[in-house]
């Protein structure tokens, strides 16, 4: 059959060093092969070369080094980078899960400087915190040629026992309406937190009513601009969108929640609450039944139309 090629061209060329004539010079640089690839995207007019070794670098007793290289980007956000980038381990514990991973590059672009370290590995325990694990780590940092800063970047995961949630904020100082403020949370409950903190000494009667609020699915993302930002390999759509798959406030009111306003189109809002009876002073509910949950719907050129 044919062969169809529609997205991108990539060249790759390897070489091995530890035998032959290149032998010496690995041994010299500490480099096993060196691998170079041409990549050439269609669809959007990128190129990007780059060149890497296979290293066996150690610094000092907590650092090695195990790939280190150069590339050249055309094209893209930037417009144009030539850096450097290396792959290295850190030690930072005596168990062997406290090696974390790290992947650098250095850049140089038309308007700045820019560092990026991203973590390849999970880091268990982070600064002595039992049951706490940070992954997919990314901090991004740039400075203008005259030293002003340019842009700041930092995403991550957390888990916290059975909680998991993750947050990434992202600014471009060149253009101040490029910022992202996203985050989200599987679970939390303040009284369950509260107990924890303080070993279960937390009244019953303040657990069940007022530090009983908690959500479960909770997700917020803000991008004021017109267009769409990418971070970290995350995309953010432009708006302000929050999600909240059920809620709990002081034991009496529950729910959930969903507002999406997106720019240029339109405002959507979705929120119920659970019908509301507190003996014959007062009873709230939807309008059908005494069962059925109070429901706030707003949908002006949103996902309902």
């Amino acid at each position: 059959p044919a062969v169809t090629i529609s997205d991108a061209v990539k060249l790759q060329a390897s070489l091995g060093m530890t035998s032959g004539h290149v032998a010496t010079v690995g041994k010299w640089i500490g480099a096993t092969s060196l691998t170079a690839s041409a990549l050439f995207h269609f669809d959007s007019h990128e190129f990007r070369f780059e060149a890497s070794i296979d290293a066996d670098w150690s610094i000092g007793r907590h650092v090695a080094v195990r790939e280190a290289g150069l590339f050249i980007d055309v094209g893209g956000r930037a417009g144009f980078d030539i850096g450097v980038e290396c792959t290295l381990f850190v030690q930072v514990g005596s168990r062997t899960s406290d090696t974390l991973g790290f992947h650098g590059a250095l850049m140089l672009r038309t308007t700045g400087i820019v560092a990026d370290v991203a973590t390849t590995t999970p880091w268990y325990q982070p600064f002595g915190l039992k049951g706490v694990v940070l992954g997919n780590t990314e901090l991004e940092l740039g400075i203008t040629y005259a030293g002003e800063p340019d842009l700041f970047g930092f995403s991550s995961a957390l888990t916290i026992g059975s909680v998991t949630g993750s947050a990434t904020v992202f600014v471009d100082a060149t253009a101040p309406e490029d910022t992202v403020l996203a985050g989200s949370l599987s679970k939390f409950n303040l009284a369950d937190m509260l107990e924890k903190l303080t070993d279960g000494k937390i009244p019953q009667a303040l657990a069940k009513t007022v530090l009983d609020v908690g959500f479960t699915d909770l997700a917020l993302s803000v991008n004021p601009s017109d267009h769409a930002l990418r971070f970290d390999d995350k995309i953010f759509k432009p708006g302000f969108f929050f999600h909240c798959g059920s809620f709990v406030l002081y034991g009496l009111l529950k729910g959930s929640a969903e507002v999406d306003i997106a720019t240029r189109s339109g405002v959507f809002v979705n929120a119920t609450v659970d019908p509301i009876h507190i003996g014959k002073v007062l009873s709230v509910s939807g309008v059908e039944r005494p069962s059925a949950p109070v429901q706030l719907l707003i949908d002006v050129g949103g996902p309902g139309h």
